[in-house]
């Protein structure tokens, strides 16, 4: 995710503001500095696991909130790029429309939501028509579409970014 994110931005990446969805203990934020971003929060459901990545300071706000059917308490284009990787099978099938909407209403317009996960979770036919709702409504447009070789110890897998409109 990260070599993506700094294909996609590489200059001023100072600049840049970065929400990671599903941050976990904060992999992809180790990553994205690596590459010299600085302005990132995480998202997190898990209390244990923010605490895990605040330990490490790894985002400047740790958010403790799930994607979901919720209104996110984040103002609208607030983050240049928001990140949503590696959700397993069961939390992609069973992602609400309301979830990818909120993650397009926090991106600024003419940002991008890029989200990377194993091969099969894009064949949920749930999560592809949610996808595809949102493109139909001119809320963002598929910008590419990408195989993978190493997403999670050395599977494969799909980079989606959709620009947000």
């Amino acid at each position: 995710m990260a070599e993506s994110v700094a294909a996609q931005y590489p200059s001023n990446r100072g600049d840049i503001r970065i929400l990671d969805v599903a941050a976990g203990t904060g992999l992809v934020s180790v990553e994205l500095r690596k590459h010299g971003f600085v302005h990132i929060d995480g998202l997190e459901p898990s209390e244990g696991m923010l605490l895990e990545a605040k330990r490490n300071n790894l985002y400047e706000q740790y958010i403790l909130d799930m994607l979901g059917e919720n209104t996110l308490d984040i103002a609208d284009d607030t983050y240049t790029v928001v990140t949503m990787s590696g959700l397993s099978r069961e939390v992609m099938k069973k992602l609400p429309v309301r979830a990818l909407e909120e993650m397009a209403r926090v991106t600024q317009p003419g940002g991008r939501v890029m989200m990377n996960a194993y091969d099969y979770n894009f064949q949920s036919e749930i999560f592809r028509v949610n996808l595809a709702s949102l493109e139909c409504r001119g809320i963002w447009k598929l910008e590419s579409k990408e195989a993978r070789q190493h997403i999670s110890n050395g599977v494969g897998g799909i980079l989606h970014t959709y620009r947000v409109l």
